[in-house]
């Protein structure tokens, strides 16, 4: 196994969709990448490759999905699935709720890890406009978070 070691590791978002709508919404998946996710999914694509598989399907699941709207419909535990392949990866969320990540590749991943020094990382297709979604949906969290804060009597 390739032994890497990055300082600072990043928060990837993923692009998402609607398993069985492709007029869905924009949605996205965000992972905070930590040294036991890179072992687990290099495991993974060896295990792929050792035993011939097309991929392995375990549980797991992203840190959360978004927006808000889709992460109050889609859990990020129970049922949801990280699939590997010898070449990519991506997750799946539960099978009532199905969302789906965009393939990621290993070259991909491991090399916007590199170069991120810590800071947040796209993939997408339209990169510019995911990151637009995410800070929207931070935007909006946050203005949620601090109306619940306030009160009047």
């Amino acid at each position: 196994m390739n032994d890497e070691r990055f300082q600072r590791l990043p928060q990837v978002f993923l692009e998402a969709r609607a398993a069985d709508d492709l007029e869905c919404d924009a949605a996205y998946a965000a992972l905070q990448v930590t040294d036991s996710f890179c072992a687990q999914i290099r495991n993974l694509q060896e295990l792929c490759a050792d035993r011939s598989l097309k991929a392995v399907h375990v549980h797991g699941a992203p840190d959360r999905w978004g927006p808000m709207e889709v992460s109050t419909n889609v859990a990020t535990g129970a049922g949801c699935e990280l699939v590997v392949n010898a070449r990519a990866f991506y997750f799946v969320s539960d099978k009532y709720q199905a969302f789906v990540t965009a393939e990621v590749s290993f070259d991909d991943f491991f090399e916007a890890i590199r170069m991120s020094d810590g800071q947040p990382f796209y993939f997408s297709k339209h990169i510019g406009s995911l990151q637009d979604l995410v800070e929207q949906d931070a935007d909006r969290q946050e203005e949620e978070d601090s109306a619940g804060d306030s009160f009047s009597l």
